[in-house]
Formats: structure tokens, sequence, C-alpha cells
């Protein structure tokens, strides 16, 4: 008995040792709901971020179209207190289950209103992306949306009037109208 005893406590802590460590963060939403947790969020300096982003086939759902459209946001930056929806910058995606693919697209909010499918860049689960903001010069930003893997690109310069010198990061959210239809979870790493 107390050598079952000690394997079994020697093989579970062997098992929390081996485990394999990732940098990602994992954010999930539940069905029916529609913020990731964590959802996390919180003040920012500097004038560039990065971002790796990986979608998985947890990352997969299906909805009926129209829904099928909608963006669901990953994270970004707002220059905005306490609104995503007035001068910020996001990176969305949404999924094709038929594919085994992802669409990524910046998804942004300027004086002039949403600007969004100015680029969609398609891929499959399991790449990693890498998504870059950057400010530049005046109220213009710039964004680059890389696979890490297959080396496919977009890039992106939006305006983004009245920023000020507030930055916060943008917890993800899932959807426009509807809510997540599964559990959904994708993995963020901050650069």
């Amino acid at each position: 008995m107390r050598v079952l005893l000690f394997v079994l406590l020697f093989a579970s802590c062997n098992k929390a040792v081996v485990k394999p460590q990732t940098p990602f963060g994992e954010y999930t939403v539940k069905t029916g709901n529609h913020k990731f947790y964590p959802y996390e969020t919180g003040f920012t300096n500097g004038g560039s971020w990065i971002f790796d982003v990986l979608c998985t086939s947890t990352s997969s759902y299906f909805l009926p179209y129209p829904d099928s459209e909608d963006w669901n946001k990953i994270t970004g930056i707002s220059w905005s207190l306490i609104s995503n929806t007035k001068r910020s910058t996001m990176l969305a995606f949404r999924d094709r289950p038929n594919l085994n693919t992802t669409e990524y697209s910046f998804y942004s909010h300027t004086q002039q209103g949403v600007v969004k499918d100015r680029g969609i860049l398609n891929v499959p689960h399991g790449n990693t992306v890498r998504y870059s903001i950057k400010q530049l010069p005046g109220d213009y930003i710039s964004l680059r949306l890389e696979d890490l893997i297959s080396k496919n690109y977009i890039e992106d310069v939006i305006s983004i009037s009245g920023r000020g010198i507030s930055k916060r990061f943008i917890g993800s959210y899932f959807g426009g109208t509807s809510p997540a239809p599964s559990k959904v979870t994708i993995y963020v790493f901050k650069l």
C-alpha cells in the first residue's frame, strides 16, 4: 500500500514538472456569452505593441449566415478611457469551420466610423499570427498582421483623431449581435 501511494505521489509530482509551458494566455468565452475570460484590460505606455495570436480547433464555432460574418474582437488598443467603440483598433477573427481556417482582419473605430474588411488574412487553424500596432506621427496608426508559417500578411494605416495620451488594452469579445454558440478558446501572447 505504501509503495502504491509513493508511486502515485511521484507520478503526479513528475507530471507537474514535465507539463509543457506556453507563453500564450488562454481566453475562453462560454456558450451564450460575449466576454472572454479572463477579460484583461489595463493602461499601457509606449507607441507600439505586438501580439502573437493562435486559433486552433478550440476556437472553432458555427453560426448561420448573416451572424457568421460578424467579427469577434481578440485584442487591441483604445485611446478612450471608457469606450472600446471610440478611437480604438483591434484584431478581429471569425471562424470558417468548413475550411478549418480562421479569417483575421483589422477592426477600428475612427472619427469616420467603423473601419473593417479592408484586408482579410485567411489562416489554417494552428498557425500563429503576429499582430502589430504602431503609432505614427500625427493621428496615424500602422497595423500589420502576418501568418508566421506562410509569411502571408496584410497591412493598413488608419487615422484616429484626438488620440490623446491615455492608452489601454482591450479585452476579447465574441460577436456582434449573437453570443457564442459554443465554448470558444483563443490564445494570445503580448510580446
